[in-house]
């Protein structure tokens, strides 16, 4: 019952807001007068109008001073922050909700602003100010620190008024406008069983062990032959065809693209030695004795299979496919190299910092490519995808068919950053942050048999596909939400998830109402509106503002 009550009272709030919007701003009430532009005039007295309601230049000054410290709002670095536009936004919608609260009948008198004045209890564009640190100080004698005439009146001629009543006459408007707020905000409650649930969902936390088995880690390490292409491009072709024709761009204008076969050395590294300076003998001389041997006739491809020491593309007789030639990885030296190189030739050896390279160049291409000069590397890539994916996918299931027979997944894998291949993972106090979870990715089967179906130390039943990817995962441990620690802080989470739901509606209010107000909106563009320096030297005036478009964005602090 209590509930349902309350539940009425919300709904009751807002239908007197949105009835006070519509009395307000609705076609009937007649006050929005368009200028020409759509609504937009120039050479006007005022900064602009919210439903006929001037917001006046010393207004503007006022809300650019207390959101700037004193700096105003010129140069590179307000256009970037928007600080003239978002000026706008907050008096703009400071006067919507000081119009609703006169349309629902609230006043603010002359007493209740200085009141609340001499109490520190002060807005400015709809923040809280530190209006103790503003107005008030500790003199000579003074038990504590008190108001002080003289400091509002010099923070009213800090803000551009030259009568501190002047500045009454805003901060009256500002809590005109929070009267709404504060109606919105003490409509907003949640529920005892709300506020458990949440505690229970961010207290209930699991430490993890994974392996994840990556396709695109396996797939420059699979071979593809050309009976594989025939094969691929025999049952494919229209597939591969519409691929093209869906991605027409980048095929487009290649500058020079070639395909090279790479043999590569390690250079032994001798510990505290210098980069490039502890050439071993070994490495050159292994690299040296593999050149001359394929310059006396051996295949280069079954050469780098059998002496490469590159792991990633042995297996592939050391192809790497096709690659811009300025974005060969292997450093400038290489590059150099091969821009020389005519098709089939073989480099010497090329000295690198991490070692030494031998490459081979297989083709060269340039220019736009038609689907037929396309066609194979694309079949290529599509089967190594495949297969990539294959492997990764019976590599996870071994892995989970052998934990499950006896070998947990810390004596198959090593947890070092630099082991080759799948490694151990350890994932600690992972929240359960709706489906997603750190290092895998969003999975809603994987998070519910972490959090609601396994038990700790058990080893999760399948392999998860996630986003193509492969995971075996353990549940190593548990922690429960401490409900006695909840009931003790219960008031205070209460308070907390309450605060910011009723700043999520606040929001809305503003947000929509703003929006929906946008054609009783009058403003001068000369106000938001910057110079900009172009590159010859020539000064131009930008303007993109649109009402309402900055009151989402974080509001700056005052100064």
């Amino acid at each position: 019952m209590r509930k349902h009550s309350r539940s009425l009272l919300i709904y009751l709030i807002f239908g007197m807001l949105i009835a006070a919007f519509v009395i307000s701003f609705g076609p009937q009430s007649g006050a929005a007068r368009k200028t020409p532009g759509g609504g937009c005039g120039t050479g006007t007295p005022y900064v602009a109008k919210v439903n006929g309601r001037e917001i006046t230049e010393t207004t503007w000054r006022y809300g650019i001073l207390a959101m700037t410290g004193g700096r105003g709002a010129t140069g590179d670095a307000a256009r970037r922050a928007q600080v003239r536009e978002r000026v706008l936004d907050e008096l703009v919608v400071r006067e919507l909700l000081a119009q609703t609260a006169e349309a629902l009948g609230f006043r603010i008198s002359e007493d209740e602003v200085r009141e609340r004045i001499y109490d520190g209890d002060v807005y400015i564009l709809g923040r809280r100010a530190p209006a103790k640190q503003m107005f008030w100080t500790q003199e000579e004698g003074d038990d504590a620190p008190k108001f002080r005439q003289k400091l509002f009146e010099q923070r009213a001629q800090s803000y551009g008024f030259q009568a501190s009543e002047r500045f009454v006459e805003e901060l009256k408007r500002e809590l005109l406008a929070q009267k709404v707020r504060e109606l919105q905000l003490a409509a907003v409650r949640v529920s005892p069983e709300e506020v458990q649930r949440a505690y229970e969902r961010e207290e209930n936390k699991v430490d993890i062990e994974m392996v994840a088995f990556e396709p695109a880690l396996l797939r420059d390490g699979i071979a593809v032959s050309a009976a594989d292409i025939d094969a691929h491009l025999k049952d494919h072709e229209a597939d591969l065809k519409a691929q093209y024709d869906k991605l027409p761009d980048r095929w487009k204008a290649h500058e020079k693209d070639v395909r090279v076969r790479d043999m590569f050395f390690k250079r032994e590294v001798k510990k505290d030695a210098p980069p490039g300076k502890d050439s071993g003998p070994d490495a050159k001389a292994r690299a040296a004795a593999a050149v001359a041997k394929v310059k006396r006739g051996a295949d280069f491809g079954e050469t780098a299979k059998a002496l490469s020491e590159d792991d990633r593309w042995k297996k592939r007789g050391g192809d790497i496919g096709w690659r811009p030639l300025a974005g060969l990885r292997f450093g400038q030296p290489v590059i150099d190299a091969v821009g020389k190189l005519e098709v089939g030739q073989v480099s010497d050896v090329i000295e690198t910092l991490d070692g030494f390279h031998i490459v081979q160049l297989i083709d060269v291409r340039q220019g736009d490519l038609a689907f037929d000069a396309v066609k194979r590397e694309m079949a290529e890539d599509a089967i190594r995808d495949e297969r990539a994916k294959a492997e990764a996918k019976r590599q996870a299931d071994a892995a989970l068919d052998k934990a499950k027979a006896g070998t947990p997944l810390d004596k198959q894998f090593s947890s070092d950053a630099d082991a080759k291949g799948p490694r151990l993972q350890k994932l600690n106090d992972v929240e359960r942050a709706g489906n997603r979870l750190p290092g895998i990715g969003e999975s809603k089967e994987l998070t519910t048999a972490l959090f609601d179906e396994t038990k700790p130390g058990d080893l999760l039943p399948k392999v998860y596909d996630v986003a193509g990817d492969y995971f075996v995962v353990r549940l190593a441990g548990r922690r429960e939400p401490d409900m006695q620690k909840f009931q003790t802080e219960k008031a205070k989470l209460t308070a907390q998830m309450s605060q910011q739901r009723a700043q999520e509606t606040l929001f809305w209010l503003q947000g929509v109402r703003c929006q929906e107000a946008k054609a009783q909106i009058q403003f001068d563009p000369s106000y938001v509106t910057y110079d900009e320096t172009d590159d010859k030297g020539q000064t131009k005036r930008r303007l993109s503002y649109v009402p309402c478009m900055t009151f989402a964005a974080p509001g700056l602090l005052l100064q």
